[in-house]
């Protein structure tokens, strides 16, 4: 007997026949404990839903009660604006026209100027110094001021040097050298030094002008720095028998 590959192989491929009374008589005998298995689900997910609104529930209330308890601070307004009424009427001084026409009719001068003439005026020196045409004035110009102007006319540039601020500038003569430094765009001394014989005097010191004089030996020598137009100009000048 031949037998048919492809047959055998759909034959065992397809479905088995399902006698429908035995289909429902196998299902009228789970339906029972179907339903036993719906009611506990029910009862389940009816218990979680209970819990879950009484934990919502409880949530709740305590935040309500939280709020309500917590204290508030209260907003304090700002102060207005004072009565400018009251206050200008309050710090205001008293006038002085009371006392003003006190004084008038008491016969008081309210400037202080009285002309009794038993009263006596003591008068300043300076004063009766200028009111007294006998005393003579001194007219002649001050000569430390005509030294000034003499030395400011002979001096004479020899170096120029750019000022920056830091830079330490040095000067040498028979007399002696001078070093000056410049700080905060000021000229500051910073040493004088003295050659045998001679002995140094510093003239004149300011933050742009800084004058050293060296004397000794019959001569005069002087050593000048200048601050101007951010540039230094030293000089050095001499003059002869500084006994004189």
């Amino acid at each position: 007997m031949t037998t048919d590959p492809i047959k055998d192989f759909f034959d065992e491929a397809a479905p088995q026949r399902i006698n429908p009374s035995a289909a429902r008589a196998e299902f009228a005998a789970m339906a029972p404990a179907f339903r036993i298995a719906r009611r506990r689900h029910r009862i389940r997910m009816a218990a979680a839903s209970a819990m879950f609104a009484f934990g919502l529930t409880a949530a709740g209330t305590a935040v309500l009660a939280t709020i309500a308890v917590a204290p508030t601070d209260p907003i304090s307004e700002p102060a207005g604006p004072p009565d400018t009424v009251s206050d200008i009427s309050d710090t205001a001084p008293e006038s002085d026209a009371t006392d003003d026409h006190d004084d008038l009719d008491n016969g008081d001068d309210p400037s202080g100027d009285t002309n009794d003439p038993g009263s006596s005026t003591t008068e300043s020196p300076a004063a009766a110094a200028a009111d007294d045409p006998t005393d003579p004035i001194d007219s002649s110009p001050d000569s430390g001021d005509d030294e000034d102007d003499e030395d400011d006319e002979s001096f004479l540039v020899d170096e120029t040097e750019p000022a920056l601020d830091g830079s330490k500038y040095r000067r040498d003569s028979l007399g002696g050298s001078v070093t000056v430094e410049l700080v905060d765009g000021a000229l500051h001394l910073v040493l004088v030094d003295e050659a045998d014989g001679f002995t140094g005097v510093v003239d004149k010191e300011k933050p742009d002008e800084i004058k050293v004089r060296f004397r000794g030996n019959d001569m005069e020598y002087r050593i000048e720095f200048k601050l101007v137009d951010e540039l230094v100009e030293i000089g050095v000048s001499t003059d002869g028998d500084s006994d004189d």
